[in-house]
């Protein structure tokens, strides 16, 4: 029994000793119950949450009506025209706007924010309530006379329309499918490491970094192939529509060099396969959580949707979302993608650096 104990805190003191595993143990189940305490947070506390907004206001609206609005306290509006205001939700930047006109209120959502929408529905309904006809010897004050109609219109890019919850789920699926690629991929990269096999590719009579642009090419086509099997999987059985394709592939194609890039980072960051495979899932899933591929980013508290740009799963799913039906153009998609490959070409230089000073050690 003292020889069993004393092998348990042999095994216990290496743990501590290995300061990466020791992170992935003790460290990240804290950043994973932060974060979703963090969301847990703002679902909650979206009853006292200020919405902002477009508001379009049709000269032949109500005055009554505009001020029931501009007034209520869940809304902070923005006056702003139509198509200002349809470009705002269709880029992502707003999840909804309201249209008032002579014949009623129009809302303009979001399909990729639902909740937001499902809020934006809700405080017009309790504003037009809280403005309805003033009742005998009540306060003075605008009053509607008749209850306005309320029309409901998804926002998507010209041609474009997100039918189904497929339609929405697409984007985070390709960003998985690569994920899993990025993660297998450096895997094989320490185990060859770990065997020798990359210690006999590297003497041979060409640059270290010949090797790495092998390998990177076979997670390139790897992710491609993972891609397009995702992609014609949810055309044939879920039924999503490709408005776009070229965009598509386009968005698809720097989100592959994104994670090509990655896949060489994560192989250095440990030197035996069970280092990696743990560092380099746990690294992902927390790029999945803080991009949006977990949980929405329209669901997160403010100061998380602001860090939430630092994932590149986060511009991925944008490019994405911009391709298959926010009807992104050529420019507006050009931001997104050159993050993507700037981050994929950033990450392939610092693995080849640790890498070289691990050959010269």
């Amino acid at each position: 029994m003292y020889a069993a104990f004393v092998i348990a805190w042999k095994d216990l003191v290496l743990l501590s000793r290995d300061r990466v595993t020791l992170f992935w143990v003790v460290g990240f189940p804290l950043v994973f119950a932060l974060f979703f305490g963090a969301v847990l947070g703002a679902t909650l506390d979206r009853g006292g949450r200020v919405l902002e907004a477009p508001l379009v206001v049709e000269p032949d609206a109500s005055a009554a009506l505009v001020a029931a609005f501009e007034s209520a306290p869940a809304l902070a509006l923005e006056r702003a025209s139509l198509d200002d205001a349809r470009e705002r939700v269709r880029r992502g930047d707003a999840a909804g706007y309201l249209r008032l006109r002579g014949g009623g209120v129009e809302i303009g959502v979001d399909p990729s924010r639902e909740t937001d929408a499902a809020i934006l529905r809700g405080v017009t309904l309790e504003t037009l309530g809280a403005a309805g006809p003033a009742a005998p010897g009540g306060p003075p004050g605008p009053a509607l006379r008749t209850a306005p109609a309320i029309a409901v219109v998804e926002v998507v890019g010209r041609g474009a329309s997100a039918r189904s919850v497929a339609d929405l789920v697409f984007p985070a699926a390709v960003l998985w499918g690569l994920m899993g690629c990025a993660a297998s991929f450096a895997v094989a990269m320490v185990v060859e490491r770990s065997g020798g096999t990359y210690a006999r590719l590297a003497s041979a009579p060409f640059p270290r970094a010949t090797v790495l642009a092998g390998k990177a090419l076979a997670c390139f086509a790897a992710c491609l192939l993972d891609a397009g099997v995702i992609t014609g999987m949810s055309a044939l059985l879920l039924g999503v529509r490709f408005e776009a394709p070229l965009a598509v592939v386009a968005a698809t194609v720097a989100a592959s060099i994104c994670f090509v890039g990655m896949t060489v980072l994560l192989s250095v960051l440990g030197r035996t396969q069970q280092a990696v495979s743990g560092s380099g899932w746990g690294a992902l899933i927390l790029m999945a959580m803080l991009g949006g591929a977990m949980v929405p980013v329209s669901a997160m508290p403010p100061w998380l949707q602001t860090a939430s740009y630092a994932s590149p799963v986060r511009w991925g799913i944008v490019a994405l979302e911009g391709a298959l039906f926010r009807g992104f153009t050529a420019r507006e998609l050009a931001l997104p993608s050159a993050v993507l490959v700037g981050a994929g070409a950033l990450s392939f230089l610092a693995g080849l650096c640790v890498l070289s000073r691990q050959a010269t050690r």
